[in-house]
């Protein structure tokens, strides 16, 4: 995996992964980072991590695309919705077609933490394109 130069220093051994591979659509498997390289390439400003599966896939062949998600925080209890879902950075429409304001807090690639501004009831609807 390559981290950037501005999230390395939150990288450690034993810290634990989530992997997806486009050939297993849908499912998620767990890894631990293994190594971390101490140089930077320094063309893509990026270091070099490693993982090693805590539960391998049944098949995996030679330059297939994942998509690696270092587990950095967890929350027990944390109110999370589909980033898409955000009409800006800092509002969501309901299902009654009102926006709502909402403070957001953690986010990856496809989910983002709601800190303020809806209730687990509320029912949200994607915002139109």
């Amino acid at each position: 995996m390559q981290v950037d130069e501005s999230d390395i220093v939150k990288i450690r051994p034993g810290q634990l992964v989530l992997v997806t591979l486009d050939s297993y659509k849908g499912q998620v498997f767990t890894a631990r980072v293994s190594t971390i390289s101490p140089m930077m390439n320094t063309g893509s400003r990026t270091f070099q991590v490693a993982a090693a599966f805590v539960r391998q896939p049944p098949v995996l062949y030679p330059f297939v695309s994942f998509e690696a998600n270092i587990v950095l925080q967890t929350k027990a209890k944390a109110l999370l919705i589909p980033r898409r879902l955000l009409v800006d950075d800092s509002t969501v429409q309901k299902a009654d077609g009102q926006l709502a304001r909402v403070k957001t807090g953690l986010r990856d690639y496809q989910m983002v933490e709601i800190l303020r501004g809806l209730t687990p009831a509320d029912e949200l609807t994607a915002p139109a394109k």
